[in-house]
């Protein structure tokens, strides 16, 4: 349990580094626009269908191959789960900059709730209601900065 927090806290923190870092004009850089959205939410539907069976296959597996297939597993959804934040800082910086503190304090009230709300779904639906309803989210979230990018432009 503990290798699969650190190993996505420190992935996503490092794309998220990575993505805040890259000094490229807007449009220009996979991790400068919205696409990654698109991309994760389909990685959760691709992870819904395909975990429980990965999961099953590996649990008879020492510790060591865990935590790889884990490390494997996380880093395409990681990678991708550490571009949003950046991005939507960084289009708010552009719009509408007194909003960054609102958009730090809800990202932080979210981060409490969520875990919390996929817990207890998880509980009463199943995790792949779970990952199908992260899924949809991250096409919300797509859908709504592309349509805020075309009424900017």
């Amino acid at each position: 349990m503990w290798s699969v927090l650190f190993l996505a806290l420190f992935i996503t923190g490092c794309a998220s580094d990575f993505t805040s870092i890259a000094n490229l004009k807007e449009g220009e850089s996979f991790l400068q626009s919205p696409n990654g959205l698109l991309i994760l939410a389909g990685v959760a539907v691709v992870y819904s269908l395909l975990l429980p069976g990965t999961m099953a296959d590996t649990s008879h597996h020492p510790l060591l191959l865990k935590i790889i297939v884990s490390f494997v597993l996380l880093m395409p959804a990681g990678i991708l789960m550490g571009i949003p934040f950046p991005l939507g800082i960084s289009l708010l910086h552009a719009a509408a900059p007194r909003l960054i503190p609102w958009a730090w304090a809800l990202n932080g009230c979210f981060s409490v709730l969520a875990p919390i709300l996929a817990v207890m779904l998880a509980l009463t639906a199943g995790f792949r209601m779970v990952l199908f309803l992260d899924a949809a989210m991250y096409f919300i979230a797509f859908w709504v900065i592309r349509r805020g990018l075309k009424t900017a432009v």
